[in-house]
């Protein structure tokens, strides 16, 4: 069985990809949350002194900073 599903993973290739930008498949807002606080809760886990700093005041100030120094990542 093990060898079957193997053999079918190789053999998938991605045909297309797909972006939901408009919420239109699925509450797109709720997906990007978690993702952003999972990759939060890894950068904590490998180091700890992110934490004073992920979702804070300073995180905030330092996205503003960045923006207005390269306003092409503001959508990003």
């Amino acid at each position: 069985m093990t060898k079957v599903i193997l053999m079918l993973r190789n053999n998938m290739t991605i045909k297309a990809v797909t972006f939901d930008l408009d919420d239109t498949l699925w509450p797109l807002y709720d997906v990007i949350m978690n993702s952003h606080k999972l990759s939060n809760d890894w950068l904590i886990n490998k180091h700890p002194q992110m934490k004073e700093i992920l979702f804070s005041t300073k995180e905030r100030e330092m996205w503003q900073r960045l923006i207005k120094a390269e306003p092409s990542l503001a959508n990003r």
